[in-house]
């Protein structure tokens, strides 16, 4: 299942254009195809500087090497994949911990 999936049956997925201010710990979706549901390449969020175009992230990366490295980078409105890349799509935010999960 894809990461826009989980998040559209969870009620955790945020597309761009919607207001939401992506939060760490949320995952990016670039190059979202509409009629597959699938994307291109995710990214975990990091941090949001305000007025920035996407988010700040960290990922595994393995189209510049060939092999998969941490890579991270911030205004990640559009992914480094090879040829055009993927534009930013929105987020997925973790479902809330119960209380009992939570830190005090």
């Amino acid at each position: 299942m894809s990461f826009y999936l989980w998040g559209v049956a969870h009620h955790t997925w945020h597309p761009v254009g919607s207001g939401y201010v992506p939060q760490p710990g949320d995952v990016a979706v670039y190059g979202l195809d509409p009629t597959t549901s699938q994307a291109q390449h995710v990214a975990v969020v990091i941090g949001y500087s305000q007025g920035a175009r996407g988010p700040d992230v960290v990922n595994g990366d393995g189209d510049r090497t060939g092999f998969s490295v941490v890579e991270s980078g911030t205004d990640q409105y559009k992914s480094d994949l090879t040829g055009n890349g993927g534009q930013l799509a929105g987020y997925v935010s973790p479902p809330a911990l119960p209380p009992s999960h939570r830190r005090r």
